[in-house]
């Protein structure tokens, strides 16, 4: 009786229909993480068409490219099923957003496909698009290295932690930076005004969430704002 109950079981299950496989993330190619955006085209003076690369992935019949602003945390997307006119996919698939300048960007992209409601995100990168000043260049937004976004640190060796960060300018006359950190992003405080160096130490507390964040500042009073990380000291 046992085993009629498990064969019948077993056909039951073994006659179902097949799994529906997810959407594959799509391999992101330009523009390239953490570097100034040479896939643009100015069409106005505030304005630039981005052009957005990447692999076509599996399981996939359509995609959404998004970038969003880091300091406005506005949002530009659009979808592409990337088939060409014979009907083929290529291995490469693009499409083009209009982004105002002078900013930094993340954008990622997310495969979608008709036979399930799953979808997959890509990595996300990141990117900084020129703005136009005339005779100078804007400078470029820092990028905040340590603490890393969403890291966990440790201050049990010490509670005074070197906050760092890499910064670059076309004219190479960036005279400072303003550090700012807070428990609200919201809410942050200027702790350095104006410091010369892409470090900055700072006490913390235990079992704290942490927000920072820094501003660069070039000769001409040009300013630029980095992203905004988040990070928790242990307990």
């Amino acid at each position: 009786m046992k085993i009629k109950i498990v064969l019948f079981l077993f056909i039951i299950y073994g006659c179902g229909k097949d799994s529906i496989p997810d959407p594959n993330p799509a391999v992101l190619l330009a523009p390239q993480n953490g570097d100034n955006c040479n896939t643009a085209t100015s069409i106005s003076f505030d304005q630039s068409r981005v052009d957005f690369s990447w692999i076509k992935s599996d399981n996939t019949d359509y995609y959404e490219v998004i970038a969003i602003g880091k300091s406005s945390n506005i949002k530009y997307k659009d979808t592409t099923s990337g088939i060409r006119f014979n009907g083929e996919v290529p291995e490469t698939i693009n499409k083009k957003l209009t982004l105002p300048k002078g900013g930094a960007y993340s954008w990622s992209v997310t495969s979608i496909s008709n036979s399930t409601i799953v979808t997959t995100q890509s990595e996300i990168w990141e990117f900084y698009l020129e703005g136009n000043v005339i005779g100078d260049f804007l400078p470029q937004p820092a990028n905040l290295i340590y603490p890393a976004n969403e890291e966990l640190i440790s201050l049990a060796n010490s509670d005074l932690i070197e906050f760092l960060w890499t910064s670059t300018d076309e004219d190479n006359n960036i005279s400072g930076y303003d550090f700012y950190l807070g428990t609200s992003i919201d809410n942050l405080s200027k702790l350095g005004d104006k410091i010369p160096q892409t470090s900055f130490n700072q006490q913390l507390t235990i079992n704290t969430n942490y927000f920072w964040q820094v501003i660069t500042i070039d000769l001409q009073g040009n300013n630029s704002a980095s992203g905004i990380n988040q990070f928790q000291t242990e307990p």
